[in-house]
């Protein structure tokens, strides 16, 4: 019997909306209007002073009920923290692996879900690329390592900060499915209000069949969500 599953990508601006007003319950609405089992989340704040000190990862499961896990790559005094989150109907553990860069702290935040009443387990992966072309070329790399030691299916999902046509997208794009193929109209999905760049991708190893992909419409940030749905055998 084949599993099908639902994934959003969402670069959630830490919880401000176009305008960057602080507005994390519409963030927790739009990804309820998506209807995804997981969630790939970029830009998330943990105690942070802009977004009065909410742990957003936390917050937003609360909201929807949804398992989540967060990845701090930006620490502060005081514990504010940013990074990485994923939401999840099923039960999520994992570990937050960092990437190397010159700029801001990055990372890949990898869980293995077992999702119930399935044998067969497989790979969750979120990250956020740097904004340096020499950066995400050596990120996508480390990437890339982590995915080849990987023994059972898996999704990257993530806010790539690179087009389709960038040097460093283009191995990413020779191993992995890239769920975007699919949109036959221009891939967009930044800035929200006037959409200009693909930034946001869902990638899937070969296991999978990918049968849905789409870009959702929302100004809860300055990122637009990507939504795909997938089949594993």
């Amino acid at each position: 019997m084949s599993f099908t599953t639902s994934i959003l990508t969402y670069n959630i601006h830490h919880g401000a909306n176009s305008q960057d007003i602080p507005d994390i319950k519409r963030t927790g609405e739009v990804i309820k209007y998506s209807g995804a089992l997981l969630v790939a989340l970029q830009e998330v704040d943990f105690l942070m002073p802009r977004s009065f000190f909410s742990p957003q990862a936390r917050r937003l499961g609360k909201m929807l009920g949804m398992h989540y896990l967060f990845g701090a790559n930006v620490k502060w005094p005081g514990g504010c923290r940013y990074g990485n989150a994923i939401l999840s109907r099923y039960p999520v553990t994992g570990q937050n692996i960092p990437l190397s860069g010159q700029g801001e702290k990055r990372g890949l935040l990898k869980t293995l879900l077992c999702p119930p009443g399935r044998h067969s387990k497989f790979y969750f992966l979120c990250t956020h690329l740097g904004l340096s072309s020499a950066d995400r070329m050596e990120q996508v790399k480390e990437i890339l390592r982590i995915a080849n030691t990987l023994t059972k299916p898996y999704i990257l999902a993530g806010d790539f900060n690179a087009g389709k046509d960038s040097a460093e997208f283009l191995p990413l794009q020779g191993e992995m499915q890239n769920t975007g193929d699919l949109i036959t109209d221009r891939y967009v999905t930044f800035p929200s209000y006037r959409p200009g760049y693909g930034l946001d991708y869902i990638f899937a190893s070969p296991h999978w069949r990918v049968k849905s992909c789409r870009i959702l419409d929302s100004d809860a940030s300055d990122h637009l969500p990507v939504l795909a749905e997938l089949e594993l055998p």
